[in-house]
């Protein structure tokens, strides 16, 4: 069948305006008249968070830096018996080889000890109680308190000058001649150590009372 140009948009505009009509019925207007469709109206989603709101972008800029901060202060505390390490590499002596340490403070009555050329020592051979009065599950657990050992060996280094922020006993005494047993984990050397006033600290401090002699480590080593 052919088709007039007349009729053809006859058509085109009957088709239009079958659309039309069903376009204002979806938008809620009358057929022929000007179409303007309404804004859509979003309801407020409830925040899961008890009606906690969208955060802003002020707050996303400003707030939430503040806040990390905040929480980073709120965490742990820092790990005393390595303060003054961080940042730095702390040397680990290999084991046999002989060196010199100058205390310059003790956290407890084994160790760790630090040294003014770099290292942290660790006496080798014997176990005292923490700094809190406990004593680890798997070494031997002496009288004396983590408190009393700490002080002994402090005596035995040398002088007291005073105490850090986080509870090292800080000391000036004379140099000491260590023979180095290897790493004792945490960047600790492990060592036997020879004061030239009290001579060999880790017997020193067996005799005293202050810690006991730790077999796992001691092997054939004499006083």
């Amino acid at each position: 069948m052919a088709w007039r140009g007349g009729d053809l948009l006859q058509a085109d505009a009957g088709e239009r305006m079958m659309k039309d009509q069903g376009f204002c019925r979806w938008f809620g207007k009358q057929p022929g008249r000007p179409v303007q469709p309404r804004a859509f109206q979003f309801r407020r989603k409830r925040h899961p968070l008890n009606g906690w709101r969208a955060l802003s972008p002020a707050f996303l800029r400003k707030g939430v830096p503040a806040l990390v901060l905040f929480c980073a202060a709120c965490g742990d505390p820092p790990d005393q018996s390595s303060e003054g390490t961080s940042g730095s590499e702390v040397p680990v002596i290999q084991a046999g080889e002989r060196f010199t340490c100058t205390p310059s403070r003790v956290w407890d009555g084994d160790g760790p000890v630090w040294c003014e050329e770099g290292p942290r020592l660790r006496l080798s051979g014997i176990a005292a109680r923490e700094i809190d009065g406990g004593c680890r599950s798997n070494q031997p657990c002496p009288e004396a308190s983590g408190v009393e050992a700490r002080d002994a060996l402090v005596a035995l280094l040398g002088d007291r000058t005073g105490e850090s922020r986080y509870g090292h006993v800080t000391v000036q005494g004379p140099v000491l001649r260590c023979l180095s047993t290897g790493d004792a984990v945490g960047d600790r050397t492990g060592a036997w150590c020879d004061s030239p006033d009290h001579g060999d600290l880790s017997c020193a401090m067996v005799k005293g009372g202050w810690a006991l002699r730790w077999d796992r480590y001691w092997g054939d080593h004499r006083c």
